[in-house]
């Protein structure tokens, strides 16, 4: 049973509320993120009629995993607060966590690095899983702003290989190798003009050719094959116009 998740490093960030109506719970682990956990919320009382992501909950075959821990309770919560994301003039709640993408590190002390971000803050989350500072750590990237990620999202180490959770997928790659494509993807979307899409799709508009078409040819002769497995669609979506990397 793994002691963390990022649903519990993300509920240490932020000062481990109190939810409510958790009870004692040590039989086993959480049946959503599958960590290890002192409280929770049983299943059935937790996730209801509308509830769409059991084929996700990383225990669901496991009998003794009959309950919900209070940091998955807390960041699944649409009025759960999320740091730094406070709420805007008139508004009762800041932000919802399904709306961002969210890193988290357990350091040596025992806090956690913690990091959220929207698409528009992708170099946010490129520079937090090049440099997590800290082990275990986990990466949840939304893309539809629709789901719950954190929850299943997978621990790392200090590995260069690493797993990171992106959207309903868990994809696996070396990010060694993953920051050498975003850097070419960086420089073609630079060069180019061309949007994220242009490079998940092949569709490029007329402009991004007019403005480099040689950069196109040249990366799609490079890097095209490598189209629709997952750390290109992960760099891509994460890839932006003017970063060095």
């Amino acid at each position: 049973m793994a002691d963390h998740s990022l649903s519990t490093l993300i509920y240490i960030a932020a000062g481990r509320p109190t939810v409510e109506a958790m009870v004692p719970s040590t039989s086993g682990p959480c049946w959503f993120c599958g960590a290890a956990m002192e409280r929770g919320r049983a299943v059935v009382d937790w996730a209801g009629g509308g509830f769409n992501a059991y084929n996700r909950a990383k225990r669901r075959n496991e009998p003794s995993a009959t309950h919900v821990c209070e940091a998955c309770v807390f960041v699944c919560s649409r009025i759960s607060p999320v740091p730094g994301r406070p709420a805007k003039p008139g508004k009762k709640f800041g932000g919802n966590y399904r709306n961002y993408s969210h890193g988290a590190a357990l350091r040596d002390d025992g806090s956690v690095r913690y990091v959220s971000a929207t698409k528009a803050e992708s170099a946010e989350q490129v520079e937090f899983m090049l440099a997590p500072c800290g082990s275990p750590w986990g990466l949840a990237v939304a893309t539809s702003g629709q789901k719950h990620v954190i929850s299943h999202a997978p621990m790392n180490g200090d590995s260069d290989a690493c797993l990171v959770a992106f959207e309903d997928l868990v994809i696996r790659f070396s990010r060694r190798e993953f920051a050498g494509l975003l850097s070419v993807m960086n420089r073609l979307r630079t060069s180019s003009g061309c949007s994220a899409d242009a490079l998940a799709t092949k569709i490029y508009h007329p402009r991004d050719l007019q403005r480099d078409l040689g950069g196109v040819e040249a990366f799609e002769r490079e890097h095209g094959h490598r189209r629709g497995s997952g750390m290109f669609d992960l760099a891509a979506f994460l890839s932006t116009r003017g970063a060095d990397r």
